[in-house]
């Protein structure tokens, strides 16, 4: 008998053709049929073996594969049954049960019995279709702890939503879920339940009904859809969704479009409530705090993609429009929007600063934000000391645009507004924020930096081509007119907007370039004689400079330099404003430019809290003239309360210029008389 490297070198010398005739050779009939025999005699026996065998003796094997695909202890304590031997294979499973993760205890989902049918042809081509599926006394638990760890992400569990095949009739009955998630604050029980016939006729719709506690006020949830006897999984499936949560209100309707994918519906969104910064607990996503809304839109899921669009609504008393997109697939959702007013109400925005909003007539405002409101007016604090929840801004990443077409402001001249915002790795940014006045306006940008537990701000904002009569009581504005324009570049941290004007470093500068003012009023300036002078028509003098620079450290306001250079009198004055008991000492002398017979010392005063500052002038300057006050007082009336009348002498008119250079450095000085004259000269 040949070896084997004998048959190997034989065949090493066969020529090409005796090669093809060998590869092209076609085995025959007889051996063809005897090959198909036995790989059918073996199908059959191993077809029947599975139809006869008692499939207990897997259930080992099938909680080992289970368990080590979902990294989780999977359990069948009851019989596992399978019915191969039909054109729509059963299965039915008694008894399982899917543990928790280690850290929690107990088992997250235990089903009394699992029963469903696929049909056999189509699995064979790779597509599952469930003409049956039926789940008895599903008990569902899902838990998440303050710090996101949870006890639905599986071991090699994917991120995409949930999606089941197709399912021509569902039946879940007396299904139990709950809910224990410490990040939302929520805690929920529930009760599910599907599509029976009663009597033969009518269908009772899917229904998961259920209530408890979120963020510590009741929570409901009314969840239907339509029945699950008969569903084609090429027509939408239409549900209702309806959550109540405190003040909260949701209302839902809309369909899946391939049951039961639930990566992919479409709904009508309706959301209503007390503040938008509630929704928090519902969505994972930072809403600024809010007056009472009511917005729509169409809501539409598309894989890890939410967009709520067409939004149309109102917040507080301000319409509100646009389009939102979450995208969910990312460390940290992604909200992108597109937001417009086309009136705002400047009130609206108190709330957003946690200060509340006046629950006056016109006015829309939550009773908790209405008291609030009263609190800081009965304090007679201006900033609020709501707190920023910092770990809210760390949840999520932003890109905001907001425009309103026109403001509505009785206490400031703002006529129109816009902010690019920007929140990126716990830095929020606003830039630009701007607000349009009358003639000019404020713009500049603002960031929070939360990454730290004491977030730190920062803002720079410029005050440009405004105009003095824009922020001076409407009786006041005949008096006094120019441009105005200014700066405030502050540093500070803290938990509230309180806290940070408490702890805030920088510089805040005022200048008016040039003006006109009434003579008689620039004069007299040092005596409260204002109002005696409405009927007067004196000429105008120039306003050549003035310019009130401030440096703050540590929420103290400190004037550097107040200057305030007319044709007939220069005055200058100093002063405090502390931010941190938001109260103030201004005080204000003037030094006319020519002598003059009167002689009064009488110097201004701004004093007491910022909300509502008190004026009028320091008696005790004045001893020896009380008479002539007097005189003054009773002939020009009461504008001897609020303007100081100054000494007479002479002074050189302040040089804008270099007090405009010395207000911007940080470092004013005194500027004397004889180098504004060699100023003026070259």
């Amino acid at each position: 008998m040949p070896t084997f490297d004998e048959n190997l070198s034989r065949f090493k010398g066969w020529s090409r053709e005796t090669w093809t005739k060998v590869k092209t050779r076609r085995p025959s009939k007889k051996a063809a049929l005897i090959t198909l025999g036995s790989i059918g005699g073996v199908l059959t026996a191993f077809v029947l073996v599975l139809g006869l065998m008692d499939w207990n003796y897997l259930r080992g094997p099938v909680e080992r594969i289970a368990s080590d695909r979902l990294g989780r202890a999977v359990h069948i304590d009851g019989d596992l049954d399978v019915e191969i031997l039909r054109w729509a294979p059963e299965v039915d499973v008694r008894g399982l049960r899917i543990a928790n993760p280690a850290w929690a205890k107990g088992d997250m989902t235990r089903i009394e019995r699992l029963h469903f049918t696929v049909k056999l042809l189509p699995l064979l081509q790779g597509d599952v279709i469930m003409p049956l599926l039926q789940i008895e006394k599903p008990a569902v638990g899902l838990i998440r702890e303050a710090s996101g760890r949870n006890n639905w992400t599986f071991k090699k569990g994917s991120k995409r939503p949930l999606s089941l095949p197709p399912i021509r009739r569902f039946e879940i009955n007396n299904g139990a879920l709950a809910i224990d998630d410490g990040m939302r604050k929520l805690v929920f029980r529930g009760r599910v339940t599907s599509s029976e016939i009663q009597d033969g006729k009518s269908v009772q719709a899917f229904k998961l009904l259920g209530d408890g506690t979120l963020n510590g006020a009741k929570f409901d949830l009314d969840l239907t859809g339509g029945p699950l006897l008969n569903v084609d999984p090429n027509r939408p499936y239409p549900f209702n969704a309806r959550v109540s949560a405190g003040a909260t209100r949701v209302a839902a309707q809309g369909t899946i479009k391939k049951p039961f994918n639930f990566a992919v519906f479409d709904t009508s969104l309706s959301v209503q409530g007390n503040d938008m910064a509630d929704l928090y607990f519902l969505t994972g996503l930072a809403f600024p705090n809010t007056p009472p809304y009511e917005v729509s839109g169409q809501l539409a899921r598309r894989t890890f993609t939410y967009s709520y669009n067409g939004l149309n609504g109102r917040v507080g008393d301000s319409d509100l429009h646009g389009d939102v997109e979450v995208q969910t697939l990312r460390k940290r959702p992604l909200m992108t929007a597109s937001l417009t007013s086309r009136k705002l109400d400047f009130d609206d925005l108190a709330t957003i600063l946690g200060a509340g909003a006046q629950a006056k007539r016109g006015e829309t405002a939550s009773p908790e934000q209405a008291a609030t409101a009263r609190k800081l007016a009965v304090s007679q604090r201006l900033f609020p000391d709501a707190p920023l929840r910092v770990e809210r801004l760390r949840a999520m990443d932003a890109k905001v645009s907001y425009r309103a077409a026109t403001v509505v402001s009785s206490q400031w001249p703002v006529r129109k507004a816009s902010v690019d915002l920007t929140l990126q790795d716990a830095v929020l940014t606003m830039d630009p924020l701007v607000f349009g006045l009358d003639r000019g306006q404020l713009a500049g940008l603002v960031a929070i930096n939360a990454k730290q537990n004491i977030p730190a701000v920062n803002m720079d904002v410029r005050l440009t081509g405004a105009s003095v009569q824009e922020f001076i009581p409407a009786n006041f504005k005949p008096l006094v007119s120019g441009g105005l324009v200014g700066r405030a570049k502050l540093a500070g941290s803290g938990l509230s907007v309180r806290d940070v004007a408490a702890s805030s470093n920088g510089q805040v500068t005022l200048v008016v370039p040039s003006g006109e003012i009434r003579k008689g009023v620039a004069e007299m300036m040092g005596v409260n004689v204002l109002n005696a002078l409405f009927a007067d028509k004196a000429d105008k003098t120039p306003v050549r400079c003035a310019v009130a620079d401030f440096k703050v450290t540590g929420g103290m306001m400190t004037a550097q330099t107040i200057v305030f250079d007319t044709g007939p009198v220069i005055v200058s004055g100093g002063g405090t404003i502390n931010l941190k008991n938001e109260q103030m000492d201004i005080r204000v002398k003037g030094h006319p430019k020519k002598v003059r017979l009167l002689r009064l010392s009488l110097p201004l005063e701004l004093q007491g809290p910022l909300r509502q500052p008190d004026f009028g002038v320091d008696p005790g300057a004045a001893v020896g003239q009380g008479a002539i006050a007097a005189t003054l007082a009773t002939i020009l009336s009461p504008l001897a309360v609020i303007l100081p009348f100054v000494d007479s002498g002479m002074a050189d008119d302040a040089n804008c210029k270099a007090l405009i250079g010395e207000a911007g450095s940080g470092a004013p000085k005194r500027q004397t008389a004889e180098k504004a004259k060699a100023e003026k000269r070259s």
